[in-house]
């Protein structure tokens, strides 16, 4: 049975209680020492059509608890549930179903992506992988999730390292969304990019959610974006959760509009 913070039938993702801790070594006595704990004991939950930030002081344990929710990485202890069905339930097949419907956009995803590959080929490498289809299909899929972050398909051929680094970022996007997830985690993903490239990439966004009613987790120290985004922010510090803010996203999106 889950508990009070995923008692509703409409959550996308719930996780009650997690724990994530490492276990260091001591280097003079060469044993382990007392495990540190990335993320201790939090709880959230996330409806269609929303956005929950997640903001906090670098080491709070926001990126660890991204790669949980993710599924990418096992935590201790707690509950973790998509779409109302708990993980631990699922049959590998299942799992693998599971981890389509929640992508992560990382840190520096802009600048991971190959330079060797096409736009096309870093775009489609989620379908490469699975090789469920063939690759016309594929090129198409790919070319249309392109078009869909408002970068020209004609240009998809291009070097990936030929483009800009917001173009990049849109790309990094366009790969997370061939897989057409119910939720996009964006684990500092605006990083480095100037002003009016966030604006516009904010946008992008909010049009992506209206259309499809996809749910974002934005994880970020900027508190401007968080303010346009997001309808709720919780707030990390050691790997706790320490504060929960209901936010008013609405009331801030005209100040970033038309940039």
């Amino acid at each position: 049975m889950f508990g009070a913070i995923c008692m509703g039938n409409d959550e996308v993702l719930c996780a009650e209680h997690v724990s994530k801790s490492y276990q260091p070594k001591n280097r003079i006595l060469r044993g382990p020492c007392a495990p540190v704990y990335a993320v201790h004991d939090v709880s959230l939950s996330l409806r269609p059509h929303t956005t929950l930030a997640v903001t906090g002081p670098s080491g709070s344990g926001k990126s660890t608890l991204a790669r949980c929710l993710a599924c990418l990485e096992s935590f201790d202890s707690g509950i973790l549930a998509i779409a109302g069905q708990k993980i631990t339930d699922l049959s590998i097949s299942g799992l693998r179903a599971a981890r389509r419907q929640v992508q992560l956009v990382p840190q520096a995803s802009a600048s991971s992506l190959n330079a060797r590959f096409s736009a096309l080929s870093a775009v489609r490498e989620p379908l490469d992988i699975a090789n469920g289809m063939r690759q016309s299909d594929r090129d198409q899929l790919a070319l249309a999730a392109i078009n869909r972050v408002g970068l020209r398909p004609e240009n998809a051929h291009r070097s990936s390292d030929q483009f800009s680094s917001g173009q990049r970022q849109r790309l990094a996007l366009a790969r997370a969304l061939l897989c057409e997830p119910r939720v996009l985690i964006l684990d500092e993903s605006f990083t480095g990019l100037d002003y009016s490239v966030r604006a516009s990439i904010a946008n992008l966004l909010e049009n992506i959610q209206r259309e499809s009613g996809m749910s974002y987790i934005l994880i970020s120290h900027d508190t401007d974006l968080i303010t346009y985004m997001a309808d709720r922010t919780l707030v990390m510090r050691a790997g706790r959760l320490i504060a929960d803010e209901i936010g008013s996203a609405g009331d801030a999106r005209c100040s970033w509009r038309g940039i």
